[in-house]
């Protein structure tokens, strides 16, 4: 008895492309970045990217601040995570500023009860600790971005309950 082969396929078949056989992770990849080159690095990470962004006052600059814990607390200790850009470099951090941090309740003339400390973690990344809005109310927090021998302001405004 004679074995029968199957028939060939004889279709035109396009050869794979890079995005049919690459494997896509999420998180890995940033879809901003993937293209048909199967060997293209992968994105960096911004850890800036789910933070807050606010523009400073004259548009120079761009803050983007998380909180930890990611909610602020009343009369409890609270740090903030800083990241400054130019304003025409939004995802590039800063590498020539400075940044201090208070905070005021315009509605009652008064800040903060202790200045909190702020460390440079590096280009255009900081930490602002000590933080601790003691009463409920409205509160802004100042950021004083510094370059050279001028400074400009970006603030946040909000209600503590």
């Amino acid at each position: 008895m004679a074995c029968q082969q199957p028939a060939q396929d004889t279709r035109p078949r396009s050869a794979p492309t890079a995005s049919a056989t690459k494997k896509l992770e999420p998180g890995k990849i940033d879809p901003g970045q993937v293209d048909a080159d199967a060997s293209s690095a992968q994105a960096p990470a911004r850890p800036w990217n789910a933070a807050q962004a606010t523009p400073s006052n004259a548009g120079t600059y761009l803050i983007r601040v998380t909180p930890a814990p990611a909610s602020v607390p009343q009369g409890k200790v609270f740090a903030l995570e800083v990241w400054v850009f130019d304003a025409k470099n939004p995802e590039q951090p800063a590498a020539d500023v400075r940044l201090s941090v208070d905070a005021d309740m315009p509605e009652h003339g008064h800040g903060l009860p202790r200045k909190p400390s702020v460390e440079q973690r590096g280009p255009g990344h900081f930490v602002a600790s000590g933080l601790r809005l003691h009463m409920p109310g409205l509160w802004e927090i100042y950021f004083d971005i510094a370059r050279g021998a001028l400074t400009e302001r970006a603030q946040i405004s909000f209600k503590l309950e």
